[in-house]
């Protein structure tokens, strides 16, 4: 065996360095294929961040925007309701000028009790039902805002949603 070393070193050692060349060639492109993969990997990610960063800034843009108006519309509906409560009132001065001039100007029925005291009660009923009116009506117009504000921002999410399958 020693023999058949030294009559075939020179090519068994050109063979041994060429199996080494070709593994170091092997080695060094596969660790070439993976930094390419994880460079391109990176940038698809930091891609995608960015995206979803711009997206989520837009929804909260949108959303902000949507809240905004909303308040606007409170803020009218609280204007309208104090006009109205304004109105009420000089409907509820009204009423008490009625009171007096009916318990100057009327007398009793037959059962005793004053006119006067029947007109005042049906007005203070009348005053009472207009208060639990405006009550109702400022609970409900509310409830439709936040409703409303709630399906501006449902739909503004669910048309970027539907565009972007």
């Amino acid at each position: 065996m020693i023999a058949i070393l030294k009559a075939w070193w020179k090519p068994l050692a050109l063979l041994a360095v060429l199996a080494l060349l070709v593994a170091g060639t092997r080695i060094a492109w596969v660790k070439h294929g993976q930094e390419q993969y994880d460079a391109g990997y990176a940038k698809a990610q930091a891609d995608q961040k960015k995206a979803d960063d711009e997206a989520k800034a837009q929804r909260e843009q949108e959303k902000t925007e949507i809240e905004r108006e909303a308040q606007n519309r409170i803020d009218a509906a609280r204007a309208d309701a104090e006009l109205a409560n304004s109105a009420a009132g000089s409907l509820r001065a009204e009423i008490d000028k009625t009171k007096q001039l009916a318990e100057h100007y009327t007398g009793a029925f037959p059962t005793g009790t004053p006119a006067s005291k029947i007109i005042g009660v049906l007005a203070d009923m009348l005053e009472e039902s207009n208060r639990a009116y405006v009550a109702t009506a400022e609970e409900a117009e509310g409830y439709r805002e936040a409703g409303a504000t709630c399906e501006r921002q449902y739909d503004s999410l669910t048309k970027r949603g539907t565009s972007s399958r």
